[in-house]
């Protein structure tokens, strides 16, 4: 079994083609510390990283590694490389494939690990990590313990709006980590959807998009590393016309919370305090409209409010005021939730019947 180590963030991608027959310089291939069973019968190479894994596991396991490592495929001289300056080092026969090193490991450490190396990181699970795996599990057709890394982002990308409050209450715990990148992250999570048919992932990912700066949506961002992240086009154009849809729902919002202010709940017990803070409240979020209108329009209330949320005014409400604000924003929320793949344009059957379907649930 691989040892669980941590994880780097990849420096570079490779291409999406493989070559099969390939060459490394003897003095540029390096042997992964982790990966190189020395009973193992193949030896995958990417970027210059050698691998020696179990040749009849892996054929066993998807049918692409079963195709590569036929004959054709195969470069039948023996690896010689140098190691430590000295060490000469000759294998078994050896694969070059088009992956980078860190996508190519994380997948292979999910697949002699199993659950345990996704459960080991759990809940901090570097995005890197998952997004490794899902590109490899499609182009390997991989499936079991990789399936568990798509399950992961459709957890936080999720299609359940009572899920989503749990996010926005922070109730519930982010089920993997964004790097640094998170802009990158959200348009390559919209990418990996599409590359893997997991059209759940999109409607939020699609939405977290939006929340970028329009350069960044036209053009892509760029990581630390260097490698600029890009939607397709017909996503740039997609997210370009729902930040108006969504600005505007950001306003019915702010109208919502404004009219939530303007009236006690039936059951407060304080009427003359609570109708004294509540218009103070009115007259604040009035003179802040402007700056509290974003793309932003399924975020938590005290979101909405900005620093409204640390006035005494409403830190000192009664319970029945602020449970019925509550209550007005979350009924908003939820209608724009249910308005949200019209909103993004997103169309397809299965996904259509379960954002519906969860939208009658209370």
């Amino acid at each position: 079994m691989v040892e669980a180590h941590e994880h780097d963030a990849p420096t570079e991608r490779a291409s999406t083609n493989d070559s099969g027959i390939g060459s490394a310089r003897p003095d540029s291939l390096r042997r992964d510390p982790d990966i190189w069973f020395e009973e193992g019968s193949i030896v995958i190479v990417a970027q210059h990283t050698g691998f020696r894994v179990h040749k009849q596991l892996l054929s066993s396991i998807s049918p692409v590694f079963q195709a590569l490592f036929k004959p054709a495929g195969i470069r039948r001289k023996p690896i010689v490389s140098l190691f430590n300056g000295h060490c000469v080092v000759k294998g078994p026969p050896v694969i070059h494939v088009s992956d980078s090193a860190y996508d190519m490991k994380c997948t292979l450490r999910a697949l002699y690990d199993g659950q345990k190396y996704l459960n080991g990181m759990s809940p901090y699970i570097p995005f890197s990590v998952l997004s490794a795996l899902m590109r490899l599990r499609h182009k390997y057709q991989l499936q079991d313990v990789i399936d568990d890394a798509a399950r992961r982002l459709g957890d936080y990308f999720t299609t359940d709006f009572n899920v989503w409050l749990q996010y926005c209450r922070e109730e519930k715990d982010e089920t993997f980590d964004f790097s640094e990148d998170e802009g990158a992250d959200v348009f390559e999570a919209v990418n990996l959807a599409r590359l893997t048919g997991k059209v759940s992932i999109l409607p939020l990912a699609l939405y977290k998009c939006c929340q970028q700066d329009l350069a960044a949506i036209m053009f892509g961002v760029r990581r630390k590393n260097g490698d600029v992240v890009r939607l397709c086009q017909e996503d740039v154009e997609r997210c370009v016309r729902a930040r108006d849809r969504l600005f505007r729902e950001s306003c019915k919002m702010i109208d919502t919370v404004t009219g939530a202010l303007a009236e006690r709940a039936p059951r407060c017990v304080t009427h003359s305090a609570c109708s004294r803070r509540m218009a103070i409240l009115v007259e604040a979020f009035t003179a802040m409209f402007a700056t509290l209108i974003n793309t932003d329009a399924l975020s938590g209330l005290e979101e909405q409010l900005g620093s409204l949320a640390t006035m005494s005014e409403w830190t000192q409400l009664c319970d029945a005021c602020r449970e019925e604000l509550v209550r007005q924003h979350v009924k908003k929320q939820r209608e724009t939730w249910g308005s949200l793949l019209k909103i993004l344009d997103v169309e397809h059957r299965s996904l259509t019947y379960r954002w519906s379907g969860l939208m009658i649930r209370k």
